[in-house]
């Protein structure tokens, strides 16, 4: 009888692990061509140098941690192969002096900047760096993610059910040190990749520095990961249950639980976005302004400064532009997890 129990757990573990793959793989698809525009739209603004695109690496990618690949930072660049990007305009690359130029095109926003690369460079270069979203993305998820239904369901056997409801933040928070803890190793030598491996990077940098090192970033990932995370899922449980007791009754349908999932996970996506960006806002201008400052002071001290200078709207800007690529990230992200794993076990169970 144990040993039967043991093999099914074990069955749903890959079960889960198969699904939070397929999830991040859909997820990847839908992300990098946005992450690649907007790197291009922010050269673009900066005048800033960029690699080329037309090909694709793993040194000129912009990566993320977490499932909702939204943290907006930007990759390194490669210095052997670059092409200058003008802030205003955009200038072709250089014709013969005997034929007429093309007029200098200007990139008006996410739209036309994906239309532009993908008419001048090719889909390809929409997916620049692919391969090296899902070196981060794909360890850190899948085990983030088993992590999550694996404490989640062992708590529910123990806990009381006023105390059930609260689960699902609790597990969320662990999940996202679990994503934070996964990824660090992997963003450190990812930065410092220039024209050598990924895992000669890697042992170098081990070699160097010692084996902890690669964990220096943590306390910022755990930082902006976790309460996110906790956020997410307390929330995403939370409408889940009551589109199932109010509005849709519990189906084992693939399809059914893929239209739920997507809908309460753009929604968590959403909401949680609202939590964690006024800190990412503080956290930015902190970084701007106060890079020498007593760090026990900086927080409040930014806090102050932009209430007073733009009202408690300031900490709310740019959300609706992060919400508007996280949301549906998170909605393709869970609900592909969701369908899979339900798919998964009607396949096993017939």
């Amino acid at each position: 009888m144990d040993s039967g129990r043991l093999t099914w757990r074990q069955d749903e573990r890959m079960t889960n692990a198969a699904a939070a793959t397929l999830g991040v793989l859909v997820t990847s698809l839908f992300v990098t061509p946005l992450e690649v525009a907007k790197w291009r739209l922010h050269a673009h603004a900066q005048g800033q140098t960029l690699p080329s695109f037309k090909k694709p690496t793993t040194r000129n990618a912009s990566l993320n941690t977490f499932f909702v690949f939204s943290d907006g930072r930007f990759g390194r660049t490669n210095p052997k192969s670059t092409t200058r990007v003008h802030a205003s305009p955009v200038e072709p690359p250089p014709i013969a002096f005997t034929r007429r130029a093309p007029p200098p095109i200007y990139l008006r926003g996410l739209s036309h900047a994906l239309g532009h690369i993908l008419r001048t460079e090719g889909p390809a270069a929409l997916y620049a760096g692919h391969m090296a979203i899902l070196v981060v993305a794909l360890p850190s998820t899948v085990l983030s993610f088993i992590s999550y239904d694996v404490l989640l369901a062992r708590m529910t056997m123990t806990a009381d059910h006023p105390a059930a409801a609260a689960l699902p933040f609790f597990c969320g928070s662990v999940s996202g040190c679990v994503a934070a803890v996964v990824a660090a190793p992997l963003e450190l030598p990812r930065v410092r990749m220039y024209g050598t491996s990924f895992v000669n990077t890697l042992v170098r940098s081990v070699a160097r520095d010692g084996v902890f090192s690669l964990w220096r970033g943590l306390l910022p990932a755990l930082a902006r990961d976790v309460p996110f995370s906790t956020v997410y899922w307390g929330v995403y449980e939370l409408l889940k249950s009551q589109m199932h007791t109010s509005l849709l009754p519990q189906s084992n349908d693939s399809m059914v639980v893929l239209g739920d999932a997507f809908v309460a996970g753009a929604a968590a996506g959403a909401i949680a976005t609202s939590f964690v960006h006024p800190l990412e806002v503080v956290r930015l201008k902190c970084q701007a302004q106060f890079a020498t400052s007593n760090k026990s002071r900086m927080f409040l001290r930014t806090v102050e400064a932009i209430v007073q200078v733009e009202g408690l709207g300031g900490l709310m800007k740019g959300w609706s532009a992060r919400a508007a690529q996280v949301a549906p990230a998170c909605a393709i992200m869970i609900s592909t997890y969701e369908a899979s794993k339900q798919y998964f076990r009607n396949t096993n169970d017939a």
